[in-house]
């Protein structure tokens, strides 16, 4: 499967990828290896699971973004103690998509400013997600 038009969905909701910050999008496929010597001294690895992460930066977004943002993020919460989502991300590397479950490391979320209604602008984001 080719790149079908988005870089990341939470659960079954794309995140706009209008919302991601144009040179932001990382993939990267981290490697668990069991690795032991034989009894000539050599070593001998194997590769036990191939997990995903990915991030991204989401740009600076107004309330009303920032809201919608938060339901696609809220809506794929497995567990929520955990933040802990489905996703399914492009994977540059393989030219695919990989669904997984990850979690998302603490996010700060920053205003920016308020505009005349005081209603906040929200400072662009960082957001990773990390395969258990």
């Amino acid at each position: 499967m080719g790149f079908d038009g988005y870089y990341v969905k939470l659960g079954s909701r794309t995140v706009p990828n209008e919302f991601i910050l144009a040179d932001s999008y990382s993939a990267k496929l981290n490697k668990e290896e069991y690795a032991e010597r034989d009894a000539n001294r050599d070593l001998h690895r194997d590769v036990i699971a191939i997990k995903p992460s990915v991030k991204f930066t989401i740009r600076s977004l107004n309330s009303h973004e920032m809201d919608l943002l938060l339901d696609i993020i809220e809506a794929a919460l497995l567990v929520s103690e955990e933040d802990k989502v489905n996703c399914t991300c492009w994977i540059p590397k393989e030219r695919r998509y990989r669904t997984f479950d990850a979690y998302i490391p603490d996010t700060e979320y920053a205003v920016r400013w308020s505009d005349k209604k005081g209603n906040p602008k929200y400072q662009s984001m960082d957001i990773e997600l990390i395969s258990y």
